[in-house]
Formats: C-alpha cells, structure tokens, sequence
C-alpha cells in the first residue's frame, strides 16, 4: 500500500509537510489550510470515538491547539 502526501488547494507544489513548518513559522494562512483540509476527517474520528458533539468540537479545538 502506497501512502500519499495529501495535495492542498493553496498550490499542486505545497504539501501539508510544507505547511506544517510554515504554520509552525507563525504563517497563519497556513495554519487555516491545514486545519480547512483535516477538521471534517478528525472530527468524524473523534466524534465516532465519544459519541458527543460539544466534546468532539472541545477535542477537535484542543487538537489544532
């Protein structure tokens, strides 16, 4: 099984890696897409694990924290 860095819709040439170090540089914009592309996808997985909405959005929150 093949694992593929995921493309964002910012540029075909930035990859999340490449977003993470620049959020990690304080770049905001990069932050927001990182956390545009992975809130549906980690949500549904915190969601489905505690089975409670506000304390899948208080999780989620503390993720991207």
């Amino acid at each position: 099984m093949q694992v593929q860095e995921r493309k964002t819709s910012q540029s075909p040439e930035i990859t999340d890696g490449m977003l993470a170090i620049q959020s990690l540089e304080g770049n905001e914009l990069a932050f927001e897409e990182l956390f545009k592309n992975y809130r549906p996808t980690l949500f549904k997985f915190i969601f489905n694990i505690l089975r409670d909405y506000d304390q899948a959005c208080d999780i989620l929150q503390q993720v991207f924290l």
